[in-house]
């Protein structure tokens, strides 16, 4: 039996009334050797009460409480203290199938070059808990779809997210080398840092079976009110990229998704940020 530690970072803001639900399917995982580290992050809600009464309940959860900081900040805080070999991120309203530390661990201990592990994933609304989907529209399966596809990985990661946060399992060496979540931006923060694995040459292996999907709830009231804060996500996401793609055609793919992204957005950016990716692009293109 596998014996590796899995850290389990749930950071929380004002979700105190989806806790319960995150925790009990740690508790049915069929790999129980793990460690949850709850941040709070500022919450005013009953977070710090809901994670309290789990740790004296249960010794391998953990709590914590900061400043009201982003969620970056507090995933970077649940890592800096993570003891576990590997990593898995949980949204508090979200929630892990049964099997899914055990599998990815299976699948690291066959594939010992693999960095990351992702599965798939299914989404509910929570207006209605009883039916998942793989895609609230039309319920097609993109993940599949899209890790199928024969095209370089860092290029399908420039154009579109491949997972939700809570999809991968993660060595813990790939933290340490490719460092943590930027603090700095406002969404798709971690939509960037997978794209900075894929630069930094981190294997990916994509692998869905039976009880091992992440389980994303999604809240129809915020859902549109994100939207814009997506794009304004997706701009910052290119500019900050620009400066480390080494591929010419990688670069000059990101440097047009970046301006349609900018236009996209309505936002009044700095000259000097679209300058950034303009200046990036030619420099690389001219090499």
């Amino acid at each position: 039996m596998n014996k590796s530690l899995v850290s389990i970072i749930i950071p929380c803001y004002n979700q105190g009334s989806f806790i319960d639900d995150a925790i009990n399917s740690l508790v049915r995982q069929s790999h129980q050797h793990w460690e949850c580290l709850i941040v709070n992050d500022g919450s005013t809600d009953t977070s710090e009460e809901c994670a309290l009464r789990w740790s004296e309940r249960d010794a391998r959860i953990k709590y914590f409480y900061q400043d009201n900081l982003g969620v970056s900040a507090a995933r970077n805080y649940g890592l800096k203290r993570a003891k576990g070999e590997f990593i898995q991120f949980l949204d508090a309203d979200d929630l892990l199938e049964s099997h899914k530390l055990q599998v990815g661990l299976e699948i690291f201990s066959i594939n010992t070059k693999v960095g990351i592990v992702v599965s798939g994933a299914k989404y509910f609304l929570n207006e209605s808990q009883e039916i998942f989907q793989n895609n609230l529209f039309d319920d097609k399966p993109w993940m599949e779809e899209l890790w199928a596809q024969k095209t370089p990985l860092i290029k399908k990661l420039l154009q579109r997210n491949l997972m939700p946060i809570n999809a991968p399992l993660t060595r813990m060496s790939v933290i340490k080398a490719v460092g943590y979540f930027d603090e700095k931006m406002s969404a798709c923060e971690d939509w960037e840092y997978w794209l900075r694995c894929a630069i930094h040459k981190v294997k990916f292996k994509y692998h869905k079976s039976n009880h091992t999907d992440s389980l994303i709830r999604v809240h129809l009231v915020s859902a549109s009110q994100n939207r814009l804060a997506m794009y304004r996500g997706e701009s910052e996401l290119s500019i900050k990229v620009a400066q480390s793609l080494i591929d010419p055609q990688d670069v000059n793919l990101n440097y047009k998704l970046g301006l349609a992204r900018i236009k996209k957005a309505r936002i009044n950016l700095k000259l000097y940020d679209i300058l950034r990716l303009f200046i990036a692009s030619r420099k690389k293109r001219t090499k």
